[in-house]
């Protein structure tokens, strides 16, 4: 698209890239409308993509916006589809595998969010990590030690941030051969922690330190601070799937890579980590 480029050229060119997609996603996608289609994988938790067209410094480009959240819009999750090469094959090859590797991954995280009752307390560890022991012995997943060590860590650091009350710990089957754990504390999230580390640096650069295990500066002093991030993020080479949220922003690491999307309009306080487990 050159800079001559209009609003609705730009329009006219996602809702091509909208159909491609549509074709040869392995979701079942029904037409809302010219610029909409939604799906709904998991009982009440429909999936909604939507070709909108972006502005930039030399004019329109076309994009996709992916939003995944409940019915009622309680949840959402927005990520933007900007192809800056080769736009035709923009919906191609590894392409389309990480974008339904990321909606799946959302799609699920939503699922751990939205359908378990939300609980946190010491007895409530207790019942989520034998959960995670029946599961880890019932079925074949990745590294099971790891699993239940890195689920302890996670719950009794979220609750040394949140007191009784503040915190989340839950887990539970999400649809057929998965296995969803979420933890969430009540502390003062990413960015704020970095801040005191590196001043001036900005929401999106603090989360991604995070997820690449540079916080562990943090709990040096303290081994009760933070959520145990470098640990998880080595367990998704394992073969799970991660959604680290703090803020306005997440970091959702799928399909063998990671990238940062957009949680607007909700704000997470504190940390929140869904971990999507494969089973068998």
């Amino acid at each position: 698209m050159d800079e001559q480029t209009t609003d609705e050229e730009a329009k006219a060119q996602a809702i091509v890239w909208l159909k491609a997609y549509r074709a040869k996603s392995r979701f079942e996608w029904e037409q809302l409308a010219t610029t909409t289609i939604s799906c709904d994988p998991l009982p009440g938790l429909p999936c909604y993509v939507m070709a909108v067209a972006a502005a930039c410094n030399s004019g329109y480009r076309p994009s996709l916006a992916f939003t995944v959240g409940t019915k009622g819009g309680e949840l959402g999750y927005w990520q933007g589809f900007y192809p800056e090469k080769q736009p035709d094959a923009c919906l191609t090859g590894e392409n389309l595998s990480q974008l339904d590797s990321l909606l799946h991954l959302l799609i699920s995280a939503a699922g751990v969010i939205a359908m378990f009752k939300s609980t946190f307390s010491a007895a409530d560890i207790t019942d989520v990590m034998s959960q995670v022991r029946d599961v880890a012995r019932d079925h074949h997943v990745p590294d099971r030690r790891r699993l239940v060590t890195m689920t302890r860590e996670l719950a009794e650091n979220a609750l040394y941030h949140s007191g009784e009350d503040g915190g989340v710990c839950k887990a539970g089957m999400i649809g057929d051969g998965e296995f969803g754990i979420e933890v969430r504390d009540g502390g003062k999230g990413i960015h704020a922690s970095m801040l005191e580390q590196c001043p001036g640096i900005d929401e999106a650069s603090a989360l991604t330190a995070a997820f690449g295990g540079n916080v562990s500066s943090m709990s040096e002093q303290d081994p009760n601070r933070g959520l145990g991030l470098t640990m998880v993020c080595d367990y998704t080479e394992a073969g799970a799937n991660l959604l680290l949220e703090s803020g306005n922003l997440a970091y959702a690491a799928c399909g063998g890579s990671g990238r940062l999307i957009s949680t607007r309009p909700r704000y997470v306080q504190g940390v929140r980590a869904v971990l999507i487990l494969p089973i068998l």
